[in-house]
């Protein structure tokens, strides 16, 4: 959320802004693949973890740990609580 009250989204594009050669379909649709949309918070499953959603529409079950696959790790939570604490004036 942008300090003006608003809500920022990715959209399909974005991708070629990282890409090194954004002319290349492959290159791209690696990036779409590894992009996460949603994640889902752990503590819903067994084992620990959760189901992301990446750009490219595909979801995958992430295990959590505190050096786990981002974005399934302690400091992607703890960034996201830091952000949800952050309140618009």
């Amino acid at each position: 959320m942008a300090g003006d009250g608003t809500v920022l989204r990715l959209r399909e594009g974005v991708e070629h802004l990282i890409a090194a050669d954004p002319n290349d379909p492959a290159g791209v649709a690696k990036i779409q693949s590894e992009i996460p949309v949603l994640v889902e918070r752990p503590g819903n499953h067994e084992p620990e973890g959760g189901n992301v959603l990446f750009m490219d529409g595909h979801t995958e079950y992430l295990r959590y740990s505190d050096m786990g696959e981002w974005p399934m790790t302690k400091a992607f939570f703890e960034t996201v609580e830091s952000l949800e604490a952050v309140k618009a004036p």
